[in-house]
């Protein structure tokens, strides 16, 4: 909710409702957000924003499956947790895209700082959650002006990025164990640093692939994971903001963890 006196106030809502019936789950949903109207404020806006869910679900009972108590209780083991950084490049349009004649823009990630917990499902597999920060650096840059004009510096802006994802990691190669691959979704929010936006922040959403290898120290329980892989961020498109395009990143990085 932003200041009352310039009707910048946004307002987020949603509701779901769903039936199960015999170990099946049937739901349906809405979300949205609207704002205060003020046709002033908002001319150039359109609102609200809305979303319909649907989601369908069976229970392991409908195919003959039971659960059983076991008596023996199991030890937490084979879970890693470790922290890192990484860098990178932009590929493709993240790399350089033309906002107009004469008119280009940026984005770089250089520094990624990110902390996980590897939950092992058996020998090859295991489900990866991490949260991480970064800078991102948005360079925007006037490249061809009539002479005699001279063109202006580049204006740049950073912004900060908060993300959450989660992720399957598999172990394909038997001779090498400690080869993976990796492939997760998430959610970053980005903010702005030192200039002010309408809303304070935006959110969106990534995917990203990953190969590298768990390298153990000795019979200490260290382990060193170096990786490669590629970031795609799912972006309105500069120019036409109603076109949602993926915005490439190569990484590469190196995280140090322990074996519990």
């Amino acid at each position: 909710v932003g200041p009352r006196s310039l009707y910048e106030s946004f307002y987020t809502h949603g509701f779901k409702a769903g039936v199960e019936v015999y170990g099946m789950c049937a739901t349906a949903g809405y979300a949205g957000r609207w704002h205060n109207n003020n046709i002033d404020s908002y001319l150039p806006w359109e609102f609200p924003w809305e979303t319909f869910q649907f989601t369908l679900t069976v229970g392991k009972s409908i195919f003959g499956l039971e659960d059983k108590e076991s008596k023996v209780v199991q030890p937490v083991h084979g879970i890693v947790l470790a922290a890192g950084y990484s860098s990178g490049v932009g590929l493709g349009r993240m790399k350089e895209t033309k906002l107009a004649e004469g008119i280009t823009t940026s984005l770089s990630i250089k520094n990624i700082w990110s902390f996980e917990a590897d939950f092992p499902i058996d020998e090859k597999s295991a489900i990866v959650s991490s949260f991480s920060y970064s800078r991102m650096k948005e360079r925007v840059e006037v490249v061809a002006l009539p002479i005699p004009l001279r063109s202006p510096a580049p204006f740049s802006v950073d912004i900060e990025m908060l993300s959450l994802e989660s992720g399957y990691r598999y172990h394909p190669l038997e001779p090498f164990q400690p080869f993976f691959v990796q492939g997760s979704l998430g959610v970053t929010r980005m903010k702005p640093l030192g200039v002010r936006s309408l809303p304070n922040y935006s959110y969106k959403s990534y995917s990203l692939f990953t190969a590298g290898c768990e390298l153990p120290l000795f019979e200490s329980g260290l382990i060193v994971v170096p990786q490669v892989g590629v970031r795609t961020l799912f972006m309105e498109e500069t120019v036409i903001s109603s076109r949602l395009l993926g915005y490439n990143h190569a990484e590469y990085g190196v995280k140090l963890g322990y074996k519990l």
